[in-house]
């Protein structure tokens, strides 16, 4: 077996052999409902990470980085949507593994005003909990639950 077929194969065994994961995550992101697959694909994508060729971390660094960019341009430019934006970084940095980063962005969607946000103070609050105990920072989150 030729390097690139043996790392296909990792790649495919991060999903749990089964491509079918890769095409419903695919799809459900498609509809917009990410929710469901998000942690399943997060996972299986950081197992796949060490067996991506360059071309594909450099793609998919791009693409965060290009999110990221476009949620504080609505910063800028749409306050009334401040707090949806600030909630989108924080849900691309936890779902990147960076919780410390997904935790303060959390924490300024939370500060910002609401405007036109759909995102209440509850949905933050527990969006923070819950970052800090994937951050595995127990106490802190049982105190943010308790808010």
């Amino acid at each position: 077996m030729n390097k690139k077929s043996s790392n296909n194969e990792k790649i495919l065994n991060a999903f749990n052999k089964d491509l079918n994961d890769l095409v419903f995550f695919s799809f459900r992101y498609f509809l917009g409902r990410m929710s469901a697959g998000v942690s399943g694909f997060t996972e299986s994508l950081i197992a796949s990470w060490p067996n991506l060729n360059d071309k594909t971390k450099k793609q998919i660094k791009k693409e965060l980085e290009k999110a990221i960019e476009t949620y504080q341009d609505i910063i800028d430019s749409s306050p009334e949507f401040k707090r949806d934006a600030y909630t989108k970084m924080a849900g691309v940095y936890q779902n990147t593994r960076d919780f410390a980063k997904a935790v303060e962005f959390y924490q300024k969607a939370l500060n910002s005003e609401k405007g036109l946000s759909q995102t209440d103070t509850a949905e933050l609050q527990f969006n923070i909990a819950d970052s800090y105990q994937l951050y595995n920072q127990q106490e802190k989150a049982i105190e943010e639950y308790l808010k």
